[in-house]
Parts: structure tokens; sequence; C-alpha cells
């Protein structure tokens, strides 16, 4: 199996040249630092990310940004651990090192996410991105959304309802067994929410959750985490793969000009 290409592990002119070569593509996996129940670490969401990403690198020789460990947590502020950013300033965030990527040379890059509550940022993010930068093929994606194998798994024991969430459950649970098992502690597991009824309104997630968690970590095991990572990154492959193929659309601004002209 091939080495992943690590961007912070690489000297510049090593990048500069990576950049100038089909698929012109770098992967930025993002998370965040919150709590995940008594029986996980506070890093589930981004490393979790970063394993899926590894192996996506490995098999692509997509080089991986270093991962984000930071992200808008603000559902879960006030627990022990959690660290957020607020939404404007996770945005800034990505734009400012979206730059950087640009100003090396590559063309398309993936924010690859491992964080639900990232997910309203990303939009307005991916969007101010290509807005930004018009030479920038750009696209931000939860690593378990790209595959509908993975979403069956993972969502399998979300809350019901309108709103599916997961935090802390079997899936991030047996994804988290298979690399860092040591740190672990199913003895700690709860089960939460039960007899859940969605609220007419949205509040803060201790109205949902006494001990952090949402889903069914109980049921984790390492052998299912095996079965998600392989998907996952078996899925998401395919997806580089044919992101890399896919040509830059006419910027509609050029064109408008030369109309001008």
């Amino acid at each position: 199996m091939p080495e992943p290409v690590l961007w912070a592990k690489l000297p510049w002119q090593e990048l500069e040249a990576l950049a100038a070569r089909p698929p012109h593509m770098a992967i930025w996996p993002l998370g965040t630092t919150e709590q995940h129940g008594r029986h996980l670490p506070t890093d589930v969401d981004v490393r979790n990310c970063w394993e899926v990403a590894l192996g996506v690198s490995a098999q692509t020789g997509v080089p991986l940004l270093p991962p984000l460990p930071f992200g808008d947590s603000r559902h879960w502020e006030g627990w022990p651990g959690t660290l957020t950013l607020q939404p404007e300033t996770l945005v800034q965030v990505l734009l400012e090192v979206a730059a950087g990527v640009v100003e090396t040379g590559f063309r398309k890059l993936l924010l690859l996410n491992g964080h639900i509550g990232n997910g309203p940022v990303l939009g307005i993010a991916e969007a101010k991105i290509r807005e930004r930068f018009r030479g920038l093929q750009v696209r931000a994606l939860s690593w378990w959304d790209v595959s509908p194998r993975v979403v069956e798994i993972v969502y399998r024991d979300s809350i019901p309802g309108t709103l599916r969430s997961f935090h802390g459950n079997d899936g991030e649970t047996s994804v988290y067994l298979t690399h860092s098992p040591e740190l672990v502690r199913l003895d700690l597991a709860v089960d939460e929410p039960r007899d859940y009824e969605r609220s007419a309104f949205a509040y803060h997630s201790r109205k949902l959750t006494s001990s952090g968690v949402i889903g069914e970590p109980t049921a984790a095991t390492a052998a299912k985490g095996d079965e998600i990572l392989a998907f996952a990154v078996e899925d998401l492959v395919a997806f580089v793969r044919r992101a890399a193929e896919e040509p830059a659309p006419d910027d509609v601004w050029t064109i408008r000009a030369a109309q001008r002209g």
C-alpha cells in the first residue's frame, strides 16, 4: 500500500510540483474538538476524518493539508473539553488557508468534513471560496455523505424525524475503535436519548442528552468500524478520481467581460 501524501511533510518545491501535475487537487480534513460522551476522547470528529483521508490519499496520491481541529461546536458549548469557533471565524480561516492552496498552484480543493455541526458554515464557506478564487474548483463534503452504504450504517441509530443527528454513537465509536482502541471506554458508554420526540423549537444539547451521546455506542465494535472505514475510503477514492477528471466550467465572469469588451 502506498503511503499517504502529507502537505506538512513536504518542502515547498515538491508541493509546487504536485500542484502542477494532475489531478491538481488537495484535500483538507476538517473536524472539531468537543465532548463525545464519557467513553470517547474529544478529537473524535477530526481523528476519524483524518483516518479516512489517509486511506484516500494513499490510493490517489492527493496531498492532505494538516487537519483543522477546531470548528463550529456551539451546540456543545459549555460541556467540559469543548472548543468552538464562531461561524464568522471559521469561514475566515477557511478562506485564508484556501488562498495559500491557490498560491501554491492547486486548482481543486476538497474540504473533507468530519463534524455535523460544521455543515451550515461549510455551505457558506464553499460559496465564498468559489467567489473569491474563480479558478479554483471547491467542494465541501462530509466523509460519510459520499457513500450511501456508509450513511446506512452511521445513521442507523441517529435520532429520528427531520433532525437526523448522531454524536459519539455506534458508528463514530466503532471507527475510533479501529485506530485507537486504547482510548475508548466502552464501560462508560450509554445510549441516549430514549423515547425521543422532536421538539417544536431548537435547543442547546443539554436539553437532548445528559451524557453527551446521541445514539447507541454500546453496540460499537472494531469489526463494524473496519467495515465503515473500508466503505468510506473506497467510495471517496471513486469520488476523488471522478472529481480529478472533471473539467472546470467556463468562468461566467470571464465570458461576460469578453462580451462587454
